[in-house]
């Protein structure tokens, strides 16, 4: 193979990796807790919405009792049109992991979950 057409092939790859690299980059989410709505109910909870590049993306979360960052305490997957929630939480603290499927770029969100006095 000549030398010009290696360096068309090489030229076309980086542009295709740095295409895909800036794509799978550009996701990000946002986590929304709600508060327990008595004392102890046990009832309060985390949304969690993607923003972003989204298409074609699947993306897993872990929520994770700060207390113990090494056992998830829930999962599940999210992608564009289904934002998820993970319910029945005590007060506390959280956080919460979402990793790209089929990558290694993953973001987390610390996050707090009120309890009533009440």
């Amino acid at each position: 193979m000549a030398s010009k057409d290696m360096k068309r092939i090489v030229i076309i790859l980086s542009v295709i990796f740095s295409g895909l690299a800036s794509n799978a980059q550009t996701w990000n989410f946002s986590v929304t807790p709600t508060s327990e709505t008595c004392f102890n109910e046990g009832d309060g909870s985390i949304d969690i919405t993607m923003t972003g590049t989204l298409s074609n993306l699947t993306f897993t979360w872990d929520v994770y009792d700060t207390a113990n960052l090494v056992t998830p305490i829930g999962s599940g997957t999210v992608g564009q049109f289904s934002p998820d929630i993970k319910e029945f939480l005590d007060a506390g603290g959280y956080r919460v992991v979402v990793t790209q499927v089929g990558s290694a770029l993953t973001r987390f969100r610390n996050v707090n979950v009120d309890g009533s006095t009440t």
